[in-house]
């Protein structure tokens, strides 16, 4: 007889959602994963293939919520030292990302109010003395 081997598979997904309602993108992410896991335990070689998924919510301002911690320790037995340097690598990452949320929200939101007042402030000075409405004198070659 051949050595029964036992496989286990370990997904962990670092999920963001909204600071007040984790459990959505928690479901959602269960849902999103479901297929790849099913797939995985069809075509394994095992009959005693060990399948989970993990999924760690973090709120979009940087929120890591308790639950997350207790995950992280019970499903994956991180613990001491450790779980506190993830933990703390996990919030610096999620403000990370939210500063770049932001930067790119203050972009789009200075492209929209664009368009909605006008060509800017640049386009309203250059506009005087020309008949066909806003012109950037940025393009001196059209003028």
């Amino acid at each position: 007889q051949g050595a029964h081997k036992k496989s286990k598979y370990t997904f962990v997904e670092v999920k963001y959602c909204r600071d007040t309602q984790p459990q959505d993108q928690i479901m959602r992410a269960q849902e999103q994963h479901h297929e790849l896991l099913q797939a995985i335990r069809e075509h394994s070689s095992s009959t005693d293939t060990e399948m989970q998924l993990v999924v760690i919510p973090l709120g979009v301002a940087g929120t890591i919520y308790t639950s997350a911690k207790q995950l992280i320790q019970q499903q994956l037995g991180v613990t001491g030292p450790p779980l506190a340097t993830l933990m703390r690598n996990l919030h610096l990452h999620a403000v990370h990302s939210l500063t770049r949320v932001i930067r790119y929200r203050r972009i789009k939101m200075g492209t929209r109010m664009g368009k909605q007042w006008g060509q800017g402030t640049a386009g309203r000075h250059a506009s005087k003395g020309t008949s066909g409405g806003a012109h950037n004198s940025s393009n001196s070659s059209n003028a």
